[in-house]
C-alpha cells in the first residue's frame, strides 16, 4: 500500500510539474510615463517579470540584483525559475554614473508601482 501511494504521489507531482508554463515580459519601466527621464534612466530603470501562466494568489520574488551599487544588470535567477513564483528582476541606476539617492529613488518607485 505504501508503494502505491508513492507511486500515486510522485505521478501526480511529475503531472503538476510538468503543466506549469511560464511567460516572461521584459524591459518595463517602472518610471510613470510623465517622468522626465534621461537616456540612462529610462535604459535603466526596467524589470522582467517572470510569471506561471494561469495561476492565481502567486508569491513573488522581487530581485534587485548585486554589485555593490557600481555594477551588475537586472537578472532573473535561473534557481528561482520554475519553482511556482513570481520573479521580478530590477534593474536600476549605478554608481559613478548616479549618486545617493538615485538608487534608493529607483528602488522606491519601484516598489510604489507593486512590485
Amino acid at each position: 500500500m505504501k508503494n502505491i501511494c508513492f507511486w500515486l504521489l510522485l505521478c501526480c507531482s511529475f503531472s503538476a510539474f510538468a503543466q506549469s508554463n511560464y511567460h516572461t515580459v521584459a524591459n518595463l519601466s517602472y518610471y510613470p510615463e510623465d517622468t522626465k527621464q534621461d537616456a540612462y534612466q529610462a535604459s535603466q530603470c526596467v524589470l522582467d517579470v517572470y510569471y506561471p501562466v494561469g495561476k492565481k494568489e502567486v508569491a513573488t520574488v522581487v530581485w534587485f540584483h548585486g554589485g555593490g551599487i557600481t555594477g551588475g544588470k537586472k537578472e532573473l535567477p535561473k534557481a528561482l525559475q520554475e519553482k511556482g513564483y513570481i520573479v521580478v528582476g530590477v534593474g536600476y541606476r549605478l554608481s559613478p554614473k548616479v549618486q545617493s539617492p538615485a538608487y534608493i529613488e529607483d528602488a522606491a518607485c519601484c516598489s510604489s508601482m507593486g512590485v
